[in-house]
C-alpha cells in the first residue's frame, strides 16, 4: 500500500514538472512572438532596416511609415476591431514612372513573396501581405522583413531604373 502511494506521489511531481516545463516553454514563446495588435513591436524589427513610425489611418487603424535603402513603404494593417486589435498586414510602396509590363511580369515570374503591378493611377505598386493572426516568432518576421527590404532594392534596381 504504501508503494502505492509513493508510486502515485511520484507521477503526481513528475506531471507537475512537466506542466511547469511547459508553461515555461508557453512563456517563452510568448514573449519571442510578435502580433499584428502591436505596430510598435513590429515597428521596433522594421528599424533594424531603416525607420518606421507608427501612426494612423484614415480609418483609425494602425500604419507604419517606414523608409529602407532610401524607399519609402507604408505598411497597413488588417482585420482590426476597434482599431487595436489586428489580425494581418500588408507592406505597400510605389513608384510614379513608367514601366515596361515586361519587366514587372518577369520580376512575379521570379518573386514568390511580393506582387509588382500597376495600379489605377498608373503607378508601380509594390505588395506583400503577411497573415500574423496567430502571432509569428520574432525571427521569422525579422526574416519577412529582411526579405521586403530586398524586394524594395530589386524593383528599384531591375525594374524602376
Amino acid at each position: 500500500m504504501k508503494r502505492s502511494r509513493m508510486q502515485m506521489l511520484a507521477a503526481v511531481l513528475a506531471i507537475g514538472g512537466v506542466l511547469s516545463l511547459s508553461e515555461a516553454a508557453l512563456s517563452k514563446d510568448a514573449r519571442g512572438t510578435i502580433h499584428a495588435s502591436n505596430p510598435e513591436g513590429i515597428a521596433s524589427i522594421l528599424r533594424g532596416f531603416g525607420s518606421a513610425l507608427v501612426g494612423t489611418d484614415s480609418y483609425g487603424d494602425p500604419k507604419i511609415d517606414g523608409r529602407s535603402a532610401g524607399e519609402e513603404y507604408t505598411v497597413l494593417f488588417y482585420g482590426c476591431t476597434d482599431n487595436i486589435d489586428c489580425r494581418s498586414i500588408a507592406f505597400w510602396t510605389y513608384w510614379t514612372v513608367e514601366v515596361d509590363l515586361d519587366r514587372v511580369n518577369e520580376w512575379n515570374k521570379r518573386e514568390r513573396y511580393g506582387k509588382l503591378y500597376v495600379d489605377n493611377d498608373g503607378d508601380l505598386a509594390l505588395e506583400m501581405d503577411v497573415n500574423l493572426s496567430h502571432g509569428m516568432d520574432t525571427r521569422t518576421f525579422d526574416e519577412i522583413a529582411n526579405i521586403w527590404a530586398g524586394m524594395l532594392d530589386d524593383v528599384k534596381s531591375n525594374v524602376v531604373d
